[in-house]
């Protein structure tokens, strides 16, 4: 769910296209959001809702205070509904943490490590750097105690700087953090990973060897999701005829992204903004007019949807890690390598390939690392 495209910094590497963009999501929309996916039949025994895409806390506390309520009750009895808000955290204050305290929501936030790492690419509008006061807002969280993790993105300053990113973690009391790779996509047409496998794997051996040390002070994402995916696969779902392993970013509705004037899509959240010269929008239809289900019918989504499953198969003709994976990430394929018919992507390589590598190379080096159910 997107409250707002807008933002209040500026981060160098983002990939939104409309982040001056000040509209926000009105309470119309987040109604007809829920009760679209409970007439559409898409709705389970949980709903895991993701405020993203964009800075959420932007929007007021007032307006999370009534979507909630509105969205259990559109979602009625039979699902809960969880709430999860990626924050930069510049903005939380008392209020913010008694409203995450009051509906459970939890928090992520997106600190890429000691400042002068994170200052080099989270700015504010007129440039200047975000990580004292990011910090602050981690501060007011701890003493609230708010449970909270981290997301870092990894770009060609972080590579070298693995035992400094984990030390800032540890000294600030972070307890879990996830590294998202400096990413091509969207209005971000280049990475400053590319060309950089070897330095990426460099990079997660050694915040693997560190968290593998202090098991009770840091979760790492990757290496947790890594030994999971070793350890039991990915369970194998059917999808229009196609067995596969489970992936949400090639099942249709699994992940749905809503902007805040109600435009859908799904497959990967990031494509929820873009346009494309084959494809065009990559929104399905809106919720406030029609069922979110029915877009399944229509030649543009199957448009779509045939050449993500092309994609598949191409992965799993080609590449050995298809069962730990599913098929990789569409939106990576379309802008990395210009359609989603693509196979093996740098994304690929370095959010699944490596980890996985680095984590049977741990397990058979017998470490005593604790696997979790993927």
């Amino acid at each position: 769910m997107q409250p707002t495209p807008f933002c209040n910094i500026a981060c160098d590497y983002c990939y939104l296209a409309e982040r001056d963009a000040k509209r926000f999501m009105s309470e119309d929309v987040v109604r007809a959001a829920i009760r679209n996916a409970r007439e559409s039949g898409l709705l389970a025994r949980e709903l895991n809702v993701v405020w993203h895409a964009g800075e959420p806390l932007v929007a007021p506390a007032a307006f999370y205070e009534r979507a909630f309520g509105i969205m259990n009750e559109e979602a009625g009895a039979t699902t809960a509904v969880r709430h999860s808000i990626q924050t930069n955290a510049m903005l939380i204050d008392e209020p913010w943490c008694d409203l995450f305290r009051r509906w459970g929501v939890h928090v992520g936030v997106s600190v890429d490590g000691p400042a002068d790492i994170h200052d080099r690419h989270r700015k504010t509008r007129d440039g200047r750097p975000t990580h004292a006061r990011v910090m602050q807002g981690i501060e007011r969280l701890q003493r609230a105690g708010i449970d909270f993790d981290a997301i870092a993105v990894v770009t060609d300053a972080s590579l070298e700087r693995a035992d400094a990113i984990v030390d800032f973690c540890l000294a600030a009391g972070i307890p879990a953090i996830g590294f998202n790779v400096d990413e091509q996509e969207g209005v971000r047409t280049t990475s400053s990973l590319a060309g950089a496998d070897a330095s990426v794997e460099g990079f997660f051996e050694r915040v693997f060897e560190r968290a593998a040390d202090v098991p009770e002070r840091l979760r790492v994402r990757e290496l947790h999701e890594a030994l999971g995916r070793v350890a039991a696969g990915l369970p194998v779902v059917t999808v229009a005829g196609h067995a596969m392993p489970a992936n949400p970013q090639v099942i249709p509705f699994a992940t749905t992204t809503i902007d805040c004037t109600g435009r859908f899509s799904c497959f990967s959240p990031e494509l929820i903004d873009q346009r494309h010269a084959d494809y065009g929008s990559f929104d399905f239809g809106n919720v406030l007019h029609g069922r979110m289900i029915d877009a399944l019918a229509t030649d543009r989504f199957a448009a779509v949807f045939d050449d993500i499953l092309a994609g598949n198969d191409a992965c799993r003709a080609a590449c050995p890690y298809f069962s730990l994976c599913g098929g990789g990430s569409p939106v990576n394929k379309l802008n990395e390598r210009g359609s989603f018919r693509a196979a093996e992507t740098r994304y690929c390589r370095q959010t699944i390939q490596t980890p996985v590598e680095l984590a049977m190379q741990a397990l058979e080096a017998g470490l005593e690392l604790q696997v979790e159910n993927h």
